[in-house]
């Protein structure tokens, strides 16, 4: 009887087993409609960070190596301002000017124009053969007031850790009744360098320490929404994550930045942070006919900060 019972049990096993089972299905991805894609999120405070990227998009099914051995045909990018008029652009930093190392490679192209003005609007313009024309506007907002801001450098002692998160108290004052968003870097002045070591800017989070050791599960912080606090001076608390060298004064500036360039790098953090249970990320546009981020932040609200 025992032995039935087992018999029943395993046939009612398969049976469930090939009922689960599907035919194999194969999906047809539509083509893919190439468009011109600009990556430009430029600012007044300094010309090496002005680096713009001017290319095309890809398939589902292409890959990074396939776009980086395959440029744009007769490429032009200009610049419309309320000052000097149109700008054309350049590519400054060529394919073959990259490192051997470098396992992407794409040209990146500038405008030999820093004189943003905060308030007035630009336009970014780019064509290429073979590709339909594609266009965005900015305006510049106004420059934030950034009221305070004090670092206080971790305590952690431990030589084996390279990695140091120090606490930033950055106050702000918000003007009332409209949608503000900012951007937020800052940058240790190294007392001795003969190391070599560079002071790479710091990276923003909200947690004294990773959560879960040897995770991405947490969030990094590079731009800024006032919506909770609109209006009203702010205390924000973040720690920065920078290399365990010696320091004690910190450059700090604070941008008003677009709504486009916020919801832009807010959506690409989420893509970059490598969690499984993120939902599915779409990278805003507002590149007409095209995709990407066209956007100028204001001049910066810059503190140089002895840090305690």
């Amino acid at each position: 009887m025992k032995n039935i019972i087992n018999y029943i049990s395993a046939l009612s096993l398969l049976l469930v087993f090939n009922a689960c089972e599907t035919e194999p299905r194969e999906i047809e991805l539509p083509e893919h409609n190439s468009r011109l894609t600009i990556t430009a999120a430029l600012t007044p405070a300094d010309d090496s960070l002005n680096t713009i990227l001017f290319n095309y998009s890809i398939g589902i099914q292409d890959t990074l190596d396939y776009a980086s051995e395959n440029y744009l045909d007769n490429p032009r990018l200009k610049l419309t301002t309320p000052d000097e008029g149109i700008i054309e652009g350049y590519i400054f930093k060529d394919v073959s000017d990259f490192s051997d190392f470098a396992t992407v490679r794409f040209p990146l192209w500038k405008f030999d124009y820093t004189n943003f003005i905060p308030g007035e609007t630009y336009v970014i313009e780019g064509s290429a053969d073979g590709y339909e024309d594609i266009i965005s506007t900015v305006t510049i907002p106004q420059k934030p007031d950034l009221s305070n801001v004090k670092i206080t450098k971790s305590e952690d002692t431990d030589p084996t850790r390279f990695f140091q998160r120090d606490l930033f108290e950055i106050e702000i004052n918000d003007p009332p009744g409209e949608k503000n968003y900012y951007r937020i870097r800052a940058r240790p002045i190294i007392i001795d360098n003969s190391s070599g070591i560079i002071g790479a800017g710091f990276r923003f989070y909200e947690n004294y320490s990773n959560p879960i050791d040897e995770s991405t599960l947490e969030k990094r912080i590079t731009v800024i929404s006032d919506e909770l606090f609109d209006g009203e001076k702010h205390t924000m608390l973040v720690y920065g994550e920078r290399g365990s060298y010696d320091f004690n004064e910190v450059e700090f500036d604070l941008l008003a930045i677009t709504e486009a360039e916020y919801l832009y790098f807010n959506a690409v953090e989420k893509l970059n942070n490598d969690n499984p249970f993120s939902e599915p990320i779409t990278i805003p546009s507002n590149i007409t006919n095209g995709f990407g981020l066209f956007s100028i932040s204001s001049p910066p609200d810059t503190k140089l900060v002895t840090v305690e």
